[in-house]
């Protein structure tokens, strides 16, 4: 324990320690529902053929399999296993190999990191399946009429989640509505039409007793 404690609090562990200890604070309010973890960072719900080449972040991401899944979570899996190969470099090979603290640790840094984003790419991928919706959504407007469930604490002109039910299976999707409005995290909403230039669904309360709002698909 005092070898780990010393690990993740002097260089070069400190570097990603702090990382992932700022990914665990974003989790934390994802799940209370105050973030939209699908909406953070770069999109990377585009296909490999889509890539211009012009050598920027989402495309190395894509190019090593990472995309249709959302930035949060790939940044999330290729921190933690850049943080698990920092540490156990810096105990177990750092004090064998002669030179500088600042220089070893350096190329510990690089060293963990390149082997974290081949392990990180391996493990999120079988969860694409989980998001394939949001890569489609052009595609689903057959959800407008229907019934979700809102999870996040609450619903905004440019904020908010719900669950929908796509052939059978759970799906995150991204939804919005109008100001003032009673939706929280658990309310049932029903998706009264798709933007097609956001990618999200504009939603009101569900209640069965009243009249259905107009329906349309933008």
């Amino acid at each position: 324990m005092h070898e780990l404690i010393a690990s993740i609090s002097t260089y070069p562990g400190i570097i990603p320690t702090i990382l992932l200890g700022a990914l665990l604070v974003f989790w934390l309010l994802a799940i209370l529902g105050a973030l939209d973890f699908q909406h953070f960072g770069p999109d990377l719900h585009i296909d490999l053929g889509d890539i211009d080449n012009n050598g920027t972040l989402p495309d190395l991401f894509i190019a090593l399999g990472f995309g249709r899944l959302p930035f949060s979570v790939v940044i999330s899996a290729i921190t933690f296993f850049w943080w698990l190969f920092c540490v156990l470099l810096q105990q177990h090979a750092m004090p064998h190999v002669p030179g500088p603290n600042w220089l070893i640790g350096s190329v510990v840094l690089a060293l963990s990191l390149g082997l974290a984003l081949p392990i990180a790419a391996a493990c999120v991928r079988p969860l694409k399946p989980i998001f394939a919706i949001r890569g489609g959504l052009a595609q689903k407007t057959e959800l407008v009429g229907s019934v979700c469930k809102i999870t996040t604490l609450q619903v905004d002109e440019k904020f908010g989640q719900a669950q929908a039910l796509v052939n059978g299976t759970a799906h995150v999707i991204s939804v919005f509505a109008s100001l003032p409005n009673a939706l929280t995290k658990g309310s049932e909403a029903l998706i009264i039409d798709f933007d097609r230039k956001t990618a999200r669904y504009e939603v009101v309360l569900y209640q069965p007793s009243s009249a259905a709002p107009n329906i349309s698909v933008r």
